[in-house]
């Protein structure tokens, strides 16, 4: 299923300009945020990753074990608090 673009929405056209940089020197993203409500967390990431990008959600990282791996590593970071407007959705 495709995510549909609307997905950037929750972040700046600033934000937007930050990742697009990420994206293009191949800097893995990693999104986090509140997870106590919806605020577009896994519908960025769907989105990003059905576009090739390499990203994961926080929770994600912690089923990877990636502390045991031993090397450093650097991510584009996300976050989002702001809970999720449906009615754009």
């Amino acid at each position: 299923m495709k995510t549909n673009r609307k997905a950037l929405d929750v972040l700046t056209f600033e934000q937007l300009q930050m990742l697009v940089i990420a994206i293009r020197e191949k800097i893995p993203v990693l999104i986090t945020g509140n997870r106590n409500y919806p605020t577009g967390k896994s519908l960025l990431c769907d989105f990003l990753r059905e576009n090739g990008v390499d990203v994961k959600e926080e929770y994600e990282m912690k089923n990877e074990s990636i502390q045991a791996s031993g090397v450093n590593e650097v991510y584009f970071t996300i976050v989002l608090n702001k809970g999720l407007d449906h009615k754009k959705f």
